[in-house]
């Protein structure tokens, strides 16, 4: 009888031991792919030239960044109209999205005006194989009535990548 008492008693210590949950042990990986960042530069500002406040819509083309009017405003003083152009950089063959809003607010001495922009691209692109896309902005506006001054302004250019 000692002896059945004792071998119960090995047996009850060892049950919690076998009573352990089974285990299991594997991996998990990370990774990341580090590419350069896309840059926007502008190298040439969208510009109208000198025109007068007289009727007339003031227009440069995307074609060739022509400078028309459809009225008589147009001066001719050295101040050379041209289109604005936007370079993009970054990795080869990077896919992009361009957004350029249609507007832009230019003003001289507190008086804001609205400038109507048109570009080349926009949406969904691809940076070719050197990494480099360029964007041309023209546009047109209607001096007419407007206080005389040199208008300035920018306006928000946003690649997502």
């Amino acid at each position: 009888m000692k002896n059945y008492i004792t071998t119960l008693a090995l047996i009850g210590a060892l049950a919690p031991g076998l009573a352990m949950a089974a285990t299991a042990s594997g991996t998990g990986t990370a990774s990341a792919k580090i590419v350069e960042p896309v840059t926007v530069t502008q190298t040439q500002g969208l510009n109208f030239g000198t025109v007068t406040n007289e009727a007339g819509t003031v227009s440069i083309s995307l074609s060739g960044g022509e400078r028309s009017s459809t009225g008589d405003n147009l001066v001719t003083d050295g101040n050379t109209p041209s289109l604005g152009q936007i370079n993009i950089t970054g990795p080869a063959g990077q896919p992009i999205s361009i957004n350029i809003p249609t507007n832009a607010e230019i003003s001289a001495s507190g008086a804001g005006l609205t400038v109507n922009l048109s570009s080349t691209d926009r949406g969904s692109k691809t940076l070719d194989s050197e990494g480099s896309f360029t964007i041309y902005v023209g546009g047109s506006m209607n001096p007419e009535g407007w206080t005389a001054g040199t208008y300035t302004g920018s306006y928000p250019i946003t690649i997502n990548y």
